[in-house]
């Protein structure tokens, strides 16, 4: 197979904007023009609630008829905060792997946000005080990263509700001290949008 069908399912709305950021971010660091794939697919499946249920019926129903010639990539993004420690978790993601790729996925690769994203988010908080237009807070409090995202979103009269696109937000956000930070959590991301060339350099 020489055609390359890249797949990014996440929770929610701001997510997928992330992730446009990163990728924008990856062609700037290493200065490429396009990416080491043919079709590039981002799919927000709006919380965790049935996920798997919902990524499985899309990929077979919507990806499979379009795409079974190429070689199709598929990154799962998701928060760990409701994975730890829990007894029941609401995905079982081995066997979400395991249904993908009797679907017909090469390879399935999970990237996980440690807790939540809005901790990754919160990397820049001077960047979403800016956003906010309210003065630079250097510690906010809150059990976890949603909560002290909604915390700081009030501080500006503003709403945060997770998994929502909130204008210009993610655009206000210093992708390149975010991306540093988690740089070691998205090699797996990284490597496979760099062309051959570039990714053998890169390691």
């Amino acid at each position: 197979m020489s055609k390359r069908c890249i797949i990014i399912y996440s929770e929610g709305e701001t997510e997928i904007e992330y992730y446009d950021a990163l990728l924008i971010k990856i062609k700037e660091k290493y200065k490429i023009d396009k990416f080491n794939a043919d079709k590039i697919i981002k799919t927000c499946l709006k919380g965790i609630t049935k996920f798997d249920k919902k990524l499985l019926k899309k990929f077979e129903y919507e990806i499979i008829p379009k795409y079974k010639d190429y070689e199709i990539i598929v990154f799962l993004c998701y928060d760990t905060d409701v994975f730890d420690c829990s007894i029941n978790p609401p995905v079982d993601w081995e066997n979400v792997s395991n249904a993908l790729n009797k679907l017909g996925a090469s390879k399935v690769i999970h990237i996980k946000a440690k807790k939540c994203i809005e901790d990754i988010f919160l990397i820049d908080i001077k960047g979403i005080c800016q956003f906010l237009k309210i003065k630079q807070i250097d510690r906010i409090n809150g059990k976890n990263g949603v909560q002290k995202m909604q915390n700081l979103f009030k501080k500006g009269n503003r709403i945060y509700q997770k998994g929502y696109s909130c204008e210009g937000f993610i655009k206000s956000l210093d992708m390149e001290k975010i991306f540093e930070e988690v740089k070691p959590m998205l090699e797996p991301f990284i490597n496979e949008f760099l062309p051959k060339d570039i990714k053998s350099k890169h390691k």
